[in-house]
């Protein structure tokens, strides 16, 4: 496909925007990209590492040849609920692949879902320091996306799932059985990409956010941090010390988002899956945990009895938390959409399977 001058000219001039803004801004991107190694280094990787492998290992042990996810056999909600179990337990991006393939594309945004592992040992126990805090979260992101897929399997209870369709047409070759030194060796290199994302977008938001906001610091920052990448902006999130009740919606909400770095994962590891819907899709997932977490943070942490529903003095501080959740969100997801465009047209360019 011939590109237009226009396509010439911006992917000229983008990398050099970015250049200059890594030059002009270059005490913010080194100060971001430290922090996003030792925080890899010290909490991403210890997390993840082990729970990879076993997840790698459980993808090879045949559960795709469960009967429930037989392509001519199984109703629509025992298969979903096996992708929604699934994606629960392989987290991000593994959910939306597999339930893209075995429960067509409407389960993948809502069986797309964060790891317990990286939910509880990463985001509750090393960023907040609050075990108590996974109960809330766990509750508000599993327990709303589960609703969402009941409700979706309920509406569409009569319609036969749609069939699998990798993109240009070619069939998805079967997955080797490996052995366990390589499985460790495709974790370490997974554990590489996943780190490099949050390393990348860790330097993108701070420089955006001096742009936007004169800082990297405060709540506006801390939300765009984590609309373009999760890990990152859980961090900002925690070390701002809000009210239990408002940091509970704020995580349960990036959680169940997962932003721009997970999306672009998802849609490079996923095939057939349309972007615009499957951000809409997240999007709703990601306020409805975010309102539950809110609710259910007093049943689990003291403190946020005090702050849940908030006295006079409280509600000033309450509306500008809820302002700024509102606002950052939408205009995430503006720039959510414009990755997910570009993403998409380059990755239809290329040639060979996906």
């Amino acid at each position: 496909m011939q590109k237009t001058p226009i396509e010439k000219l911006a992917r000229l001039v983008l990398p050099l925007f970015c250049a200059a803004a890594l030059l002009v801004y270059a005490d913010v991107s080194l100060a971001a990209a430290k922090d996003a190694l030792t925080l890899c280094l010290t909490r991403v990787v210890p997390a993840l590492f082990p729970y990879y492998v076993v997840t790698s290992m459980l993808l090879q042990s045949g559960i795709a040849d469960a009967p429930a996810l037989s392509r001519r056999g199984g109703k629509r909600l025992p298969r979903a609920l096996v992708c929604f179990l699934f994606g629960s337990f392989a987290g991000y991006p593994s959910g939306a692949r597999f339930a893209a393939r075995f429960g067509g594309e409407d389960l993948a945004a809502f069986c797309n879902l964060c790891s317990p592992v990286f939910l509880y040992g990463v985001v509750a126990v090393s960023l907040c320091g609050e075990p108590r805090l996974f109960a809330p979260l766990a509750i508000a992101h599993y327990g709303s996306a589960l609703l969402l897929t009941l409700l979706g399997s309920a509406v569409r209870a009569g319609e036969p799932f749609p069939p699998s369709a990798p993109r240009n047409g070619s069939a998805e070759p079967p997955q080797a059985v490996l052995p366990l030194p390589q499985l460790i060796g495709e974790g370490m290199f997974a554990m590489l990409k996943i780190s490099g994302c949050i390393v990348f977008f860790s330097v993108v938001s701070g420089i955006l956010s001096r742009l936007l906001f004169g800082s990297a610091e405060g709540l506006p920052a801390a939300l765009l941090s984590g609309l373009l990448e999760l890990t990152g902006g859980c961090a900002k999130v925690a070390s701002l010390r809000l009210p239990s009740a408002a940091s509970a919606a704020l995580l349960a909400f990036l959680v169940s988002l997962g932003g721009v770095s997970v999306l672009m994962q998802t849609l490079v590891t996923t095939s057939g899956l349309r972007a615009a819907r499957y951000a809409a899709l997240k999007l709703s997932h990601a306020f409805l945990a975010g309102g539950a977490a809110y609710c259910l943070a007093p049943l689990f942490l003291s403190d946020a009895v005090q702050t849940a529903f908030a006295p006079v003095a409280e509600i000033k501080q309450n509306a500008v938390v809820l302002f700024a959740y509102v606002f950052v969100s939408l205009a995430g997801m503006c720039a959510m959409y414009l990755f997910a465009l570009i993403l998409k047209r380059a990755g239809d360019r290329l040639p060979g399977p996906r």
